[in-house]
């Protein structure tokens, strides 16, 4: 667990709020709790991004899919303190989301740096600045590190408390 994570997890504890000791479902509940802050958070960086984003009702339906469902415009002024805030919140509320599924982030984030960078190799960059994969690109492979997690915390649950005997 990285430094972020164990602040976050401080502030979460402060909150009682539930985190797990390996990666588990959680309840709708706090599902919903996580997605909500999430959005929230990426709606205020929007807002102080100048950046207004709608949902494509023609297109959708009401259900979001991709950003393809989305209409984003420039409708405002960028303030650079509020979009500090909003990045640094969004941060905070995705590291606690990954403490109430009991994600360690680190590793995560090394293998997906790993996938990124190889998109480098024989890739593009779209019109918009996106950085496309080429036919060499590695996906990220997050499925063994999930599956190292929950096996270390569910050993980590059974392992025998030393008993002390009494002789030294």
């Amino acid at each position: 667990m990285n430094k972020n994570q164990k602040n976050v997890e401080e502030f979460m504890e402060a909150a009682s709020q539930k985190g797990n000791a390996y990666p588990s479902e959680i309840s709708q509940k706090d599902a919903e709790l996580r997605v909500i802050l999430l959005l929230e958070e990426v709606l205020e960086f929007s807002a102080a991004s100048g950046v207004e984003v709608k949902l494509d009702f023609d297109k959708t339906n009401g259900i979001i899919r991709d950003t393809n469902d989305l209409v984003i415009k420039k409708v405002g002024e960028v303030d650079l303190v509020e979009i500090a805030d909003g990045v640094g919140d969004i941060n905070y509320v995705n590291e606690g989301a990954a403490l109430a599924y009991g994600i360690d982030m680190e590793p995560i984030h090394e293998e997906i740096q790993r996938s990124n960078m190889s998109k480098f190799i024989d890739g593009h960059r779209r019109e918009d600045g996106k950085w496309v994969k080429g036919p060499s690109y590695s996906p990220a492979d997050i499925k063994p590190i999930i599956e190292a997690q929950i096996a270390a915390g569910k050993n980590a649950e059974i392992k025998p408390v030393p008993v002390e005997t009494g002789t030294k």
